[in-house]
């Protein structure tokens, strides 16, 4: 009999490990999931922030060009 309940104090102990492992996937999961997506919005503002920047470089080249008589607009 006391083989038996060892057994039985064996395997609710392995159920409550596994049950604790498929929660933590599941939080993995979900945290992968919200790090993608803030990786993504990052990437947006990156690329915004580029542009902007591009844009001030072109305009500071059409402005060294103009002062130098390279070019008249």
């Amino acid at each position: 009999m006391a083989f038996n309940m060892i057994d039985l104090l064996i395997l609710i102990i392995c159920l409550y490990l596994l049950v604790i492992i498929f929660r933590l996937e599941g939080r993995v999961k979900s945290m992968k999931y919200t790090l993608d997506r803030m990786t993504q919005q990052d990437t947006m503002a990156n690329e915004a922030v580029n542009i902007v920047n591009y844009a001030d470089y072109l305009m500071r080249e059409k402005r060294s060009k103009q002062s130098s008589g390279l070019v008249s607009y």
